[in-house]
């Protein structure tokens, strides 16, 4: 499945950032509410969250900086 988020080219050109994410934090929703909303304050959404695998224990969040300065 794609994702409808970094699939145009404006989006293709913005920075992304890989953060990785302790399974025991992001399983209390507490945590992940808090994290989310700080992020809208800084710029940054989320384009995709990766679960954990046997390679990587930790969830990835996928983020990309939102720049509305050139609207």
């Amino acid at each position: 499945m794609e994702a409808g988020v970094g699939s145009t080219p404006e989006r293709a050109a913005m920075p992304i950032l890989r953060l990785q994410v302790r399974p025991e934090d992001w399983e209390r929703k507490e945590w992940r509410e808090s994290f989310e909303a700080d992020l809208k304050k800084t710029g940054w959404f989320i384009q995709s969250i990766e679960p954990p695998s046997p390679e990587r224990p930790e969830y990835v969040y996928l983020l990309v900086l939102n720049d509305e300065s050139e609207e």
